[in-house]
């Protein structure tokens, strides 16, 4: 029993360990967690550009024929979806392989939040596509 004034061994052991919410995350949360984050970015960012691909007309204004083949091109819907599916989809795959690599360093790094790392990982991702489409624009 200690003495009158001296405290116990457990708040003498909680003392020592550091201000209160100093505990870090396990790296394996904070992954888990920005995964989440950066799957939902994923899903988002997918699902608006299959909204604005629906939003297109399906028809050409002027009537000629839509298609592939025989002189006719594909309306400005189908020529969208055409290139999303060869251009868009694997520029996601690179965009979500250099967020979860961004990740993986924060939480290596120490980073004791997930939603800030996968935050901090989608907007890195974004910024290298909105920079390499402004690249392809522009030549």
């Amino acid at each position: 029993m200690p003495a009158a004034g001296e405290p116990t061994p457990e708040v003498a052991a909680s003392q020592d360990s550091g201000a209160a919410g100093d505990v870090r995350p396990s790296r394996g949360s904070v992954v888990a967690r920005g995964f989440g984050i950066i799957a939902a970015a994923a899903a988002l960012l997918a699902c608006g550009v299959l909204a604005w691909i629906t939003t297109l007309p399906s028809t050409k204004a002027d009537g000629s024929c839509d298609g592939i083949g025989f002189g006719c091109t594909p309306n400005q819907r189908d020529g969208t979806a055409i290139v999303a599916m060869i251009m868009g989809l694997p520029a996601l795959a690179v965009v979500i392989a250099v967020q979860l690599v961004v990740l993986t360093v924060l939480a290596f790094a120490g980073a004791r939040s997930g939603v800030r790392a996968g935050i901090a990982a989608v907007l890195t991702g974004w910024i290298l596509l909105a920079a390499v489409l402004a690249a392809m624009a522009t030549r």
